[in-house]
């Protein structure tokens, strides 16, 4: 199924948002320059275009269970998108100990709450040796620091009843976790960081006025994995 001009914009923003809270920094694992990268989850297509364009003589795969409408007809000559659904294995799809790099992003809201363990076994068996992973998601969790956001703010049941929703068969916590499912996958020197997120327009200086609420960034080496957490509130 393609995707409808709206939601191709909310992908845009969030790669936007994600751009901004990093400082433009594509990546956080200190590799000078990638080989073999796979963009789990490429949404809009622009951390992996901006990959390609970055680093020419590396080959970028990027996989999604939808394909985006919005990649340019110049596409770059070292990048392969193709669908996938993240839910399946993905060996031997895709090879084992072949990535030095591995991207996941915002697939919480897609991945089934029993696949996640699986998923990250998944990603480790497809590192190179000294390969490194990061991931970030979002996590809905709305935080006053005034105290004047009641139990019964709009903002609040919006954010209640989301991560009810997602509960289903879902886990909207999935970024909390990120760190132990590296390690039990066999990663090591795990690593988190957690960013604030400003919405509205309580603060001062430049800020961003955001729909999106909470969001987690990680990342993982093969031997020494590492995860940066993001939360963004």
């Amino acid at each position: 199924l393609r995707r409808q001009q709206d939601e191709e914009q909310r992908l845009e923003s969030q790669h936007q948002i994600l751009r901004y809270l990093f400082e433009g920094r594509l990546f956080f694992p200190p590799i000078q320059r990638p080989t073999k990268i796979l963009d789990c989850g490429y949404g809009r297509g622009n951390w992996a275009l901006e990959m390609a364009q970055t680093y020419p003589d590396s080959e970028v795969t990027a996989i999604d269970v939808y394909p985006t409408n919005e990649l340019p007809d110049d596409q770059p000559d070292n990048l392969e998108i193709e669908a996938w659904d993240l839910n399946q294995t993905l060996t031997p799809t895709y090879k084992p100990n072949e990535y030095d790099l591995i991207h996941s992003r915002l697939v919480a809201p897609g991945i089934k709450r029993d696949r996640w363990p699986r998923y990250i076994r998944d990603i480790v068996r497809l590192l190179k040796r000294g390969g490194w992973v990061q991931m970030a998601e979002f996590y809905y969790i709305i935080q006053s620091d005034s105290g004047l956001l009641t139990d019964e703010h709009a903002l609040m049941q919006w954010s209640n009843g989301y991560r009810h929703t997602m509960e289903q068969d879902r886990d909207p916590r999935a970024g909390r976790h990120l760190g132990q499912l590296m390690r039990t996958a066999g990663l090591s020197d795990v690593q988190e960081v957690t960013y604030r997120m400003p919405i509205g327009g309580w603060p001062t200086g430049k800020a961003l006025r955001l729909r999106v609420p909470h969001a987690e960034r990680t990342w993982g080496h093969a031997e020494c994995g590492c995860r940066l957490g993001a939360w963004f509130v």
